[in-house]
């Protein structure tokens, strides 16, 4: 009997909000301008679902321009308060440049301070893999084998888990949740000597416990 960890498959939500720099100052003049750049890293942008940033404007005159990563994305002008804007998803990237600068006739300025990135992204765990080591006197003698294991979810349960063995898809249906044990029937032929590799795979939220293969 082989005992295998549990195994939990999850889609969730997950907002954050992180400080990119405490203070800022751009100003333009005659004799030429001063931007500032702040940098920032996202490990996944294709799950970011929401980008914000948030400033406090102490004072200003002329219009602020932001952009990011080459491409304006706000461009106004404000005296004083808090502003939030939305960052187009599609102009994140892994490493992110924000660029802060002001536009105008003459001198113009502007001091920020607090300026914060929220961003509300996808947690995704949908593929686990469990290893389990059969030695060669046991794959030489193996006739049979199954698998056994309780599956609990929150909901309804509607998405496809699939099990694979070696690679070797051994399961795949939408699983009966919260009940007590279910089992599957696992081909001596698919196992090997050494190394197995349990994968198991869903688009839904899935806890797997209890499980053990025995041959």
């Amino acid at each position: 009997v082989h005992e295998i960890a549990n195994v939990n498959l999850f889609t969730k939500e997950e907002a954050g909000l992180i400080t990119l720099s405490e203070n800022i100052k751009v100003s333009k003049g005659f004799f030429g301008s001063r931007d500032q750049n702040v940098f920032f890293a996202v490990d996944n942008p294709g799950d970011v679902l929401k980008a914000e940033l948030y400033l406090v404007v102490d004072s200003g005159n002329g219009e602020l321009v932001i952009d990011i990563n080459g491409n304006e994305f706000y461009r106004n002008e404000i005296k004083q308060g808090q502003i939030r804007i939305d960052i187009p998803l599609g102009y994140l990237a892994s490493t992110n440049n924000v660029r802060f600068s002001v536009f105008g006739f003459g001198t113009k300025s502007y001091s920020l301070r607090e300026v914060k990135l929220k961003k509300q992204e996808e947690i995704k765990n949908r593929v686990a893999r469990r290893t389990l080591s059969v030695d060669a006197e046991e794959k030489s003698g193996m006739r049979s084998s199954v698998m056994r294991y309780s599956i609990f979810c929150d909901g309804d349960e509607k998405d496809v888990l699939r099990i694979l063995l070696n690679d070797n898809l051994v399961y795949s249906d939408v699983p009966f949740c919260n009940l007590q044990e279910d089992s599957v029937e696992l081909g001596a032929s698919l196992f090997k000597s050494g190394a197995n590799n349990l994968d198991f795979e869903t688009e839904g939220d899935y806890l797997i416990e209890g499980i053990s293969v025995k041959t």
